[in-house]
């Protein structure tokens, strides 16, 4: 099958290293001139959001505008990624312990709004957890002057980085990556394709 995928981030490039793994002619498309990493400076082309991205695996804290489908798809979502590193071989940083809610003086209004939509929208084990200042330090130590702080527990990350390299890399994957140019004003963008590359 040809199966063409609109981005080279990290779900692009994971679904494109499975899909060719299965024998399935893949193309990525994406406003990035290639796949290798960003070059900074001035008239430097665009590069993969999976350059830059946290990699944050949090279920509980798109419950702030997310539904419970969301959330239910979030929590498959931290289950499967293991495995899928596994299958990889990926030496790369998978982490499942917690992300933080953090909040300056004066932002206690916004900071309470939104945890206490979490508890009524979380499952009670998922809900955040409020933290002094010494549990901060020994979870955060770097983190410093903030007046508030709760842990979303069970969430996590992945280092997107390491793994976008990786993928890109993987000597079983060859996929071809076209640039396409950037959306045009009437919010299409036409795919003029650039000489194609051969990722692998």
């Amino acid at each position: 099958m040809h199966i063409g995928i609109a981005g080279a981030g990290l779900l692009g490039r994971l679904l494109a290293f499975e899909l060719s793994r299965a024998g399935h002619s893949v193309e990525v498309f994406d406003p990035a001139p290639g796949p290798q990493a960003p070059v900074s400076g001035p008239g430097t082309a665009p590069y993969a959001a999976g350059w830059t991205a946290a990699g944050m695996l949090s279920p509980t804290a798109e419950l702030e505008s997310a539904d419970e489908h969301v959330f239910a798809l979030g929590l498959r979502s931290l289950d499967l990624w293991p495995a899928i590193v596994a299958a990889l071989g990926l030496p790369v940083e998978l982490h499942r312990r917690g992300s933080l809610l953090l909040a300056h003086r004066g932002d206690e209004g916004a900071a309470h709004r939104v945890v206490n939509l979490l508890q009524h929208k979380a499952p009670a084990s998922h809900a955040p957890q409020r933290l002094d200042a010494a549990a901060l330090r020994d979870l955060e130590p770097d983190v410093h002057g903030v007046a508030h702080a709760w842990l979303l527990p069970h969430e996590g990350q992945i280092h997107t980085v390491a793994t976008t390299t990786w993928l890109t890399g993987a000597s079983c994957c060859r996929c071809r990556l076209w640039a396409l140019p950037a959306w045009t004003s009437r919010g299409r963008s036409k795919l003029r394709a650039a000489a194609p590359l051969v990722w692998r």
